[in-house]
């Protein structure tokens, strides 16, 4: 608990807004498994407060006591500012569900941190009132597909805890592919991305 406080106290004092399990819609306590208990765990969240599927998304992880930072229109400046001190004292991973361009610049800034894609999901709703998920997952992605199968009303919430608890393959680059149909939310903007990034190991 101490380690989750000084982080806390760290980006207050970057002079970002540390986004609490309140602030986005629930009352949950901000505590789950240990953080530092994995290497490659998901120490961040990023989001696009714009949409409440994002902040959906967001406050999953915060109730598992991940950091979330909201894009405000401009994921380059987070990067290169309060998110790249955070990585730089705390390391770990990194998930979002932002808008459709920002996993490009994510995959870009993360590389300068040694961190590589390990998933990446599309969440579209363009062409029809429903909405298609295409997922492409490094390693076994089944249970990431399952999760979206059985999310009902809240699939955001249900991918967010997914992507908390998978087990990352880090010895292969082949991303595999499957397209799930779901409904869609009042304010999906017609296209969004998932992404998760995490630390590059020797020889991956």
């Amino acid at each position: 608990m101490a380690q989750f406080l000084d982080r806390r106290n760290f980006l207050k004092d970057a002079g970002m807004l540390v986004v609490s399990a309140t602030l986005l819609g629930s009352s949950a306590a901000t505590t789950a498994a240990p953080w530092e208990a994995n290497p490659s765990r998901i120490a961040a969240v990023l989001y696009d407060e714009r949409y409440s599927d994002c902040r959906s998304f967001a406050d999953t992880f915060v109730q598992r006591g991940v950091i979330a930072f909201s894009t405000n229109g401009n994921i380059a400046s987070l990067w290169y500012g309060p998110l790249r001190a955070y990585f730089a004292r705390y390391g770990g991973g990194v998930a979002g569900l932002t808008a459709q361009s920002d996993p490009v610049v994510s995959q870009s800034c993360g590389a300068e941190l040694n961190l590589k894609l390990l998933y990446e999901g599309s969440h579209d709703c363009r062409a029809s009132n429903a909405l298609t998920h295409q997922l492409r997952v490094r390693g076994n992605g089944n249970e990431i597909a399952k999760a979206l199968l059985h999310s009902n009303a809240d699939w955001a919430q249900s991918l967010a805890d997914a992507l908390g608890r998978a087990a990352w393959n880090n010895g292969g680059v082949c991303l595999e592919s499957s397209a799930i149909r779901a409904s869609r939310s009042d304010d999906h903007p017609g296209f969004l991305s998932s992404w998760a990034l995490g630390p590059a190991r020797a020889g991956a």
